[in-house]
């Protein structure tokens, strides 16, 4: 369960108080420079990011999760950043649980670059972007597993027991706060998801694990893609599974992505193969984020579930299971 400390301090749907990380960062982090002001970057369900006055990245894990993949970062990231075609950050501080910072954090310096979000996906633009994100996913997938386990990038066999344990506990969560109707729904739609063995025919790959826009960095004119961030997520699965996030950029984008990325690898592999597996990516992701708020963080549990209302899940699965 998450600190109660960090509920109070970071809830993901409200401003964090930055002046009251500034002295903790300060004392974590002596060596990087000027603090304050702090700049909110955003806040996700492992981490609060901020920028500090002299350019720097720092994380602050809101919960155990965070902490342990802070830590897997600091051993991952350094291996793969001469191997990819897009800057990815560069951890060169972490700091262990303290006063002020009880799971600790991590920092790096600033990676260039905005957010891409759906305002600045410009038609013209999108092939170019679409290219440059299937290369950077393609290297990535390209990494062997196993120095990538090497590395600490979590096994496939962990990510799964821990995906069963989400979708555990997000069902005992669902079942009290959904109504009947929508309950069914879900329970269908799990139900058929495990059942079908379709989606477990895919090649291991090492994932960046949460590559939603937020994650992609582009240039001023939103033409090329220039970083990604925020691997605390990586660990080895079905590649499908990085190209699903994309669908919050709404249909067009993602499938020019995943057809860029067929070309790229193999331009014999059915089409629909993978976007059938990214279809049922794209609906597990806030469906385990219920069992993750539940697990790790209970203060989020509310805002979980009314995504999971909205976008994308009970809206698409009585037309992909039947109910």
């Amino acid at each position: 369960m998450a600190d109660t400390r960090m509920e109070s301090l970071f809830p993901q749907n409200e401003t964090p108080d930055l002046a009251a990380l500034v002295q903790p960062i300060d004392n974590a982090f002596p060596q990087i420079g000027d603090i304050a002001p702090l700049t909110l970057l955003g806040v996700g369900f492992g981490s609060v990011a901020v920028a500090t006055a002299g350019g720097v990245v720092v994380r602050v894990a809101r919960n155990a999760f965070a902490q342990a993949a802070h830590a897997r970062e600091a051993r991952l990231l350094p291996a793969l950043r001469q191997r990819l075609p897009i800057a990815i950050p560069e951890p060169r501080w972490r700091a262990e649980p303290m006063e002020g910072l009880p799971y600790g954090a991590i920092a790096y310096p600033r990676l260039p670059g905005t957010p891409l979000t759906l305002e600045r996906l410009i038609e013209a633009n999108a092939p170019t972007l679409a290219h440059d994100l299937a290369a950077f996913l393609l290297a990535l997938h390209r990494v062997p597993v196993e120095e990538a386990l090497a590395l600490g990038a979590v096994s496939a066999g962990r990510r799964m027991l821990s995906n069963a344990e989400q979708s555990g506990a997000a069902l005992v969560i669902l079942r009290a706060a959904l109504a009947h109707n929508e309950f069914t729904t879900v329970e269908h739609w799990y139900a058929e998801r495990r059942a079908d063995e379709t989606l477990a025919q895919y090649q291991p790959a090492l994932l960046h694990g949460d590559l939603w826009y937020e994650n992609i960095l582009v240039d001023d004119e939103a033409a090329h893609i220039v970083g990604v961030v925020d691997f605390e997520n990586a660990g080895i699965g079905d590649p499908a599974e990085d190209l699903a996030p994309l669908r919050y950029l709404g249909d067009k984008f993602p499938r020019l992505v995943s057809a860029e990325y067929l070309v790229m690898s193999d331009p014999t592999t059915p089409g629909e193969q993978l976007e059938r597996r990214i279809q049922a990516c794209w609906e597990a992701r806030e469906f385990l984020s219920v069992g993750f708020a539940a697990l790790y963080d209970p203060a989020e549990l509310p805002d979980a579930i009314e995504k999971l209302r909205s976008e994308p899940f009970l809206s698409v699965a009585p037309q992909t299971t039947g109910g």
